[in-house]
């Protein structure tokens, strides 16, 4: 195994001390043992928790590179296995993200029709609900009121249009662009404070 090539264990108050300090080998020293250290345990984490069709390598490397800027920066270890703790709490994150992701393509595909009242309850736990009710929140007023009448209260375009004092296509495209800016601020945005209330 890689690790065997590391003569020792290195504490994650010396692992953070190495990024910290300015000097690459140090710093490569750092990355190269934590990522032996943790890609096949991270990896697999992650492989359970995303949709199948999802690759788990961008995440883990995003991941890593999260911890990596944090390090360099303001990371302080106030624990044991801090280090571990941040990975995997990062982890949960960008798989949330990818569910949340992966169900957003799943209401897109929904007819009206086919659409219960209440479509929280389709789209999993409570922090997933707690999550895409706070993205919601952030997009502007008109999407917000497209997006909760369309899925939330299963209107059909036409009853949209109406009150949104529109047409039925301003209705459709207005949702479709909705829908594309709440996958972009997902798929761009840092919602670690929103997911981990």
């Amino acid at each position: 195994m890689i690790l065997s090539l590391y003569r020792k264990q290195y504490t994650d108050e010396e692992i953070v001390a190495m990024l910290q300090s300015g000097h690459t080998l140090q710093e490569n020293k750092a990355i190269n043992y934590l990522i032996a250290l943790h890609e096949g345990k991270l990896t697999t984490y992650i492989k359970k928790k995303i949709p199948p069709h999802r690759e788990s390598d961008p995440i883990f490397w995003s991941v890593m590179t999260t911890f990596f800027e944090q390090a360099k920066k303001k990371f302080v270890v106030q624990k044991e296995d801090a280090i571990l703790r941040f990975l995997y709490k990062v982890a949960e994150n960008r798989c949330k993200k990818e569910q949340v992701i992966r169900r957003l393509d799943d209401l897109e595909k929904w007819k009206p029709e086919n659409i219960e009242p209440d479509v929280v309850r389709k789209l999993g736990d409570e922090a997933l609900q707690h999550f895409f009710q706070t993205v919601i929140n952030l997009l502007p007023t008109r999407c917000q009121e497209t997006i909760r009448m369309y899925y939330y209260k299963g209107m059909r375009h036409n009853d949209i249009a109406e009150n949104l004092d529109i047409s039925a296509q301003g209705s459709k495209n207005t949702l479709h662009r909705c829908m594309n800016k709440l996958k972009s601020m997902i798929k761009g945005g840092n919602f670690d404070e929103v997911l981990f209330q």
